[in-house]
């Protein structure tokens, strides 16, 4: 394997090379702005190969991948290459520079180009998402988070999108940790959620719990205990034991002698 790797290595390092050529020696060359892109795109694949381990390596590729990125960009502002450029950006300044007001920026500008060739149109809307949770705009988050979740709906034949889509219900909880109304909780998530609302409300009650937030872990944990009281037939109330525990913790965590002796004793 190691081998053929190598070998796919030397393919990919020779192809680089001839499209660097014709970025150099001809500049009138038809298909001009997909040479940029072909370089681009083959330096990033080649960064994708490294593993952490190589990570300044890895980074020193992505850099030398922007940089014919931003030519596509500044010279072929019109190429249906442009979104992918913007995304790669968008990823450098989210996940290296951490920079997520600049990365926002970039995903806005893959938004902004639509959905006709463009394979990261909902990705970008996805990582939309994290810069607004990065900025503590909690509700905005949410409401992105939403856009995604209904795209998918909409184009049900998108395949990526389902997939995003479901990462996006799940993530959708960690906003609505911070400024959601926990006894509203199921509600919401039944609506937005579709076969996931139980796992949202499951996340929800441990991020409470996780932070401290004894009283809506407590609240969250009660409905989860109630909805598995109401589906006992289905699922033999595996997870009964589990909540009451967790509500118990949080009790002896939070509350008076009195009130930890009536959860003690459910």
């Amino acid at each position: 394997q190691k081998a053929l790797d190598e070998k796919a290595r030397g393919f990919r390092e020779e192809s680089i090379k001839a499209y660097v050529e014709i970025r150099n020696n001809f500049p009138d060359y038809p298909d001009y702005d997909e040479i940029l892109f072909a370089i681009a795109y083959e330096i990033d694949q080649m960064a994708n190969e490294l593993d952490d381990k190589q990570k300044d390596k890895k980074s020193s590729y992505r850099e030398r991948a922007r940089i014919f990125y931003q030519e596509l960009i500044r010279n072929y502002p019109r190429s249906k290459f442009i979104p992918h450029a913007w995304m790669a950006f968008g990823e450098f300044y989210f996940n290296e520079a951490k920079d997520v007001e600049r990365a926002m920026k970039a995903y806005e500008k893959v938004v902004e180009w639509g959905q006709e060739n463009n394979p990261n149109y909902c990705v970008a809307m996805y990582y939309q998402a994290w810069c607004l949770f990065n900025m503590q705009e909690y509700k905005t988050t949410i409401n992105q988070f939403n856009k995604v979740i209904q795209y998918a709906g909409e184009n049900p034949e998108n395949k990526e999108a389902q997939v995003v889509a479901k990462r996006a219900r799940i993530e959708m909880v960690d906003p609505f940790s911070k400024i959601g109304n926990p006894e509203q909780a199921w509600t919401f998530f039944q609506k937005v959620g579709g076969d996931q609302s139980h796992q949202m409300l499951d996340k929800l009650a441990n991020l409470y719990y996780d932070d401290g937030h004894w009283a809506d872990a407590i609240i969250v944990f009660h409905q989860l205990e109630k909805l598995e009281i109401e589906n006992f037939k289905k699922n033999n109330g595996d997870d009964l034991c589990y909540y009451q525990t967790m509500v118990t913790n949080a009790v002896i965590s939070s509350s008076p002698k009195d009130k930890q002796v009536e959860e003690v004793t459910r």
